[in-house]
């Protein structure tokens, strides 16, 4: 308990000096999607037509713009400061928990040390601790994801334990209701303990379906709501965009989608000057047809085109290195005031770095280190690592496949792990190692 104290006021101390100043929270033009609160100063005024409080509505059914979840969290928050006060302490606290879980996962008091100051120090660079300035989701869906791998990781060393089954489900929930396509993909870590089909087993399984439906109706509900006060469906805004002359593979997106009989409508202003945003909008009066086409269509069949293998590398690994390079969102925001530390730009340049050839040396490492793990090293937290690396990088990969290059904050749970595992899994390796070799001195 002292410990998890001290890494935590620590981190929670850090973590405050680096955000320095705290004089505001970043409010963004989403935030009024979030908080019925007015944007601040540094956003374009309002001037839609949809009342401010239906814009950031909660609706347990999904009758709303926003998943429940995170508005009902920033809404029992008094103010912004009070969720920028949230963000820093709840990402404290989730990267402590992250901190002493993986220490477990080492046998030796030096390896321990070095794998909790290499997460210590991952846990204030730029791409992480930047966000809690934000009324974004980003903030609280990232730490819902690192608290999520922490209790994985905790579990996968015990025998049987309900109240961490159960916490694990909740922050599964949690992710899933926030950031469908990452939470669904990680559903197979629920399971990565158990042994054998029992009662207990079936009923967990009947509550991970229902859930699983639950998120599926609500999202259904969230598209129609997006139609009626945006304009659009949300699939309409993807389309917009990868049919949007700023896609560099468009003319292969328009020929799939004239295969796929798209209507013509959603192409009659491709080459407008209107950004896709603002394109998409105008779906719901310009192109009803094609309105019911991305809803009842798009989904399914792009998800065909996608992973066929001559279009997963331009579609969807051709932008994962970026998915998996961070974003410091606060670039967008250059009249925010914020604290620039030269050592922390530096680390977090070495840890994050993916140019083209970092990223290879990456992905073949990880290769490596699965096959090792499969074929030589079958341990309960070997399964969950590798669980965790493999579904998190395929979530965020996933989940900003077909959005806009600014929308690659959607891919940071999966960019976390990305970036810190290797460290750890050179850290176990050489753990290993050295015991291996004093064994056979002895």
């Amino acid at each position: 308990m002292r410990l998890f104290a001290l890494i935590l006021f620590s981190n929670l101390a850090l973590r405050t000096f680096v955000n320095w100043p705290l004089s505001s929270a970043i409010s963004t033009p989403d935030s009024i999607s979030y908080r019925p609160s007015l944007p601040g100063p540094q956003t374009f005024p309002y001037e839609g037509f949809v009342p401010l409080p239906q814009l950031s509505a909660i609706d347990l059914l999904g009758n709303s713009l926003r998943p429940w979840l995170i508005n009902a969290i920033m809404q029992s928050l008094r103010s912004d400061y009070v969720i920028m006060y949230f963000n820093i302490f709840f990402g404290s606290l989730a990267w402590t928990l992250l901190i002493l879980s993986i220490a477990k996962l080492f046998q030796t008091k030096l390896f321990k040390l070095l794998a909790s100051t290499t997460i210590f120090v991952f846990s204030l660079t730029v791409y992480v601790y930047s966000w809690d300035k934000f009324i974004l989701s980003e903030p609280i869906v990232n730490n819902f994801f690192i608290i999520f791998v922490s209790l994985v990781l905790y579990r996968s060393q015990m025998t049987v334990s309900f109240s961490a089954d159960a916490l694990i489900y909740t922050f599964w929930a949690a992710i899933s209701i926030s950031r469908p396509v990452i939470g669904l993909l990680l559903t197979p870590l629920l399971f990565i303990n158990e042994r054998s089909f029992n009662r207990k087993l079936l009923y967990k399984l009947l509550l991970v379906l229902t859930m699983c439906l639950y998120v599926f109706v609500i999202n259904k509900n969230s598209s129609d709501k997006w139609l009626e006060f945006m304009g659009t469906p949300r699939e309409g805004l993807s389309f917009a965009h990868l049919s949007s002359s700023e896609f560099a593979y468009r003319d292969d997106f328009i020929s799939f989608a004239e295969r796929n009989e798209a209507p013509l409508c959603l192409f009659s202003n491709q080459n407008s000057d209107l950004s896709p945003w603002f394109l998409a909008r105008t779906y719901k009066t310009s192109c009803p047809t094609g309105v019911t086409w991305l809803k009842e269509e798009f989904g399914s069949k792009f998800l065909g085109f996608v992973i066929e293998p001559s279009n997963l590398q331009t579609f969807v690994f051709g932008k994962s290195s970026l998915a998996m390079s961070g974003v410091d969102f606060r670039g967008f925001y250059p009249y925010e005031i914020y604290r620039s530390i030269p050592m922390n730009n530096s680390i977090t340049s070495l840890l994050w770095k993916n140019d083209r050839a970092l990223y290879l040396f990456k992905f073949i490492f990880y290769i490596l280190v699965i096959l090792s793990y499969i074929f030589i090293n079958k341990t309960r937290s070997s399964k969950a690592m590798i669980g965790i690396l493999i579904l998190s990088f395929l979530g965020s990969i996933m989940q900003t496949t077909i959005m806009p290059l600014d929308y690659q904050r959607l891919g940071l749970p999966g960019s976390f792990i990305f970036n810190l595992f290797l460290p750890i899994f050179v850290l176990l390796f050489l753990e290993t190692r050295l015991k291996s070799i004093m064994l056979s001195n002895k």
